[in-house]
């Protein structure tokens, strides 16, 4: 399994605004405001794709083709856009200067992890451990549909039980070519699982059947790790026995539905049979709904189980289930699989108010939004621009196509002093070298800072002036 190459950090808790942030305007340079000309060469250490045109591929499990973005014409050629260069010095600005995290989607996200590295976030939430070590699931079963009258999604609790593979071929008389089994095949020497609508479709056959059901019992599974193969003890029913339910139930056994998920690895080699019921019944939470359809609304499973749904048809679900206010059980998640991927409690905006109200107030501008302008209703004259282009010509330097101009009104003493609290308005700057600053302040809407000579060395001004830089550049591949 391979690892992701980075690591997460807290979202600060502080967000920085400038005092005089409403007198800030692209329109209305300030009258001793200075202008300027930086250039900028870029230089490629590592290989570089800025995407451009996207060729979707036939084979929904193929990559996408992504290539490299052209300036449109007769002959087109490589070029990064300005937005490209923009975005990225925009984004080092907003961390750097404590600004809003505004710019994102307001997403649900999940975490599903079968290697057992999250115990704190999943698996303590999802797995019980008994005394003897043994694990057992905490999910529970159910049948979930949409209640057209109470407008809302609903679940019955059943019991569940678990059933072999080996029983299910035996039942359904299944056949294989080598290699290949209900939970999935070899494909040139990788595994490929079986999704839960291939086993549907494989077994193409009535779901109800008779078993017997055994008391819960501890198992031996054997998993996949990143250390290798271990085993594990597991607390589950099991159910055998199956026949087809076409007559009388035999004594002892009980009629139930089989239902497949999908198949994460080889090593699962079950399924799952639901049957009678509990008694109780969930009307789920608005917020606990959206959270799965946000997870789940592009997977091939929901959109098998959703036809089904349409069509009357009651949807398998496992849930976790927690004591609510008013002493009952509420459903705080669901999924289609026993270990589901568990939506966060929070969407990403919820996050962010959590943090800060300021970081969703468009009311409020940070010294990003006054640099680079802002996209939405409310921009007050300070729209975010385009750009421009950077060509790239066989590895030479060249001029970019077209220049923008960009103001600011703001002192880098000040902006400090609210970056810093050491450091207060009208307290002298440390002297910077000018020439190591220019290529930072490139391709911002606007510099931070009025520069002065002093003896030789720059300094920066404590007065609120603004300058215009036009920003000049070139791109070398």
């Amino acid at each position: 399994m391979i690892g992701a190459p980075y690591n997460f950090v807290p979202l600060s808790e502080t967000v920085v605004l400038p005092q005089d942030a409403d007198t800030v305007s692209h329109d209305k340079p300030f009258s001793d405001g200075l202008s300027g000309r930086l250039r900028l060469t870029l230089t490629t250490f590592t290989p570089l794709l800025v995407g451009g045109a996207h060729d979707d591929a036939d084979d929904p499990s193929r990559p996408t083709t992504v290539r490299f973005f052209r300036v449109p014409g007769k002959e087109p050629s490589l070029a990064i856009p300005g937005t490209t260069v923009k975005g990225a010095v925009r984004n080092v600005l907003e961390i750097a200067s404590f600004g809003k995290m505004a710019a994102v989607d307001d997403n649900i996200f999940g975490l599903r992890d079968l290697t057992g590295t999250s115990r704190r976030d999943y698996n303590d939430k999802v797995s019980l451990i008994h005394p003897d070590g043994s694990f057992e699931p905490r999910a529970r079963a159910g049948w979930l549909r949409f209640d057209d009258q109470a407008k809302a999604w609903k679940i019955t609790e059943c019991h569940q039980a678990r059933v072999e593979h080996a029983d299910i071929d035996t039942l359904g008389r299944l056949r294989y070519p080598r290699g290949e089994s209900f939970a999935g095949r070899w494909v040139q020497n990788r595994w490929k699982g079986r999704t839960a609508s291939e086993k549907y479709a494989l077994w193409a056959q009535s779901l109800e059947v008779t078993v017997q059901v055994h008391a819960p019992a501890v198992h031996v599974l054997t998993n996949r790790t990143r250390k290798g193969l271990r085993t594990t003890n597991v607390r589950f029913a099991k159910a055998d026995k199956l026949a087809f339910a076409t007559g009388p139930v035999p004594a002892g056994h009980a009629t139930g539905r089989l239902v497949f998920t999908g198949q994460p690895n080889e090593h699962k080699q079950m399924d799952f049979l639901f049957h009678g019921a509990t008694g109780a019944s969930f009307v789920v939470d608005e917020t606990v709904a959206r959270g799965f359809l946000r997870i789940h609304e592009d997977s091939e499973e929901w959109a098998f189980w959703n036809a089904r749904r349409k069509k009357g048809i009651d949807v398998p679900v496992f849930f976790l289930a927690e004591r609510g206010r008013a002493g009952k059980d509420e459903v705080r998640s669901f999924g289609l699989a026993l270990m589901f991927k568990m939506a966060y409690a929070n969407s990403v905006h919820g996050m962010l108010r959590h943090t800060s109200d300021l970081h969703r107030d468009e009311r409020a501008w940070d010294l990003a939004e006054l640099m680079f302008g802002r996209v939405g209703k409310n921009t007050r004259g300070l729209a975010q621009g385009t750009g421009e282009l950077f060509p790239i010509s066989g590895g030479t330097a060249c001029r970019p196509v077209g220049r923008r101009s960009h103001r600011s009104g703001r002192s880098e003493a000040q902006l400090l002093s609210q970056l810093h609290p050491a450091m207060g308005v009208g307290r002298r700057a440390a002297p910077v070298d000018a020439e190591a600053r220019l290529p930072q302040l490139h391709g911002r809407r606007g510099a931070t800072a009025r520069l002065e000579t002093v003896s030789g060395a720059h300094r920066v001004s404590n007065s609120g002036s603004a300058r215009t830089v036009e920003t000049e550049g070139s791109g070398e591949a």
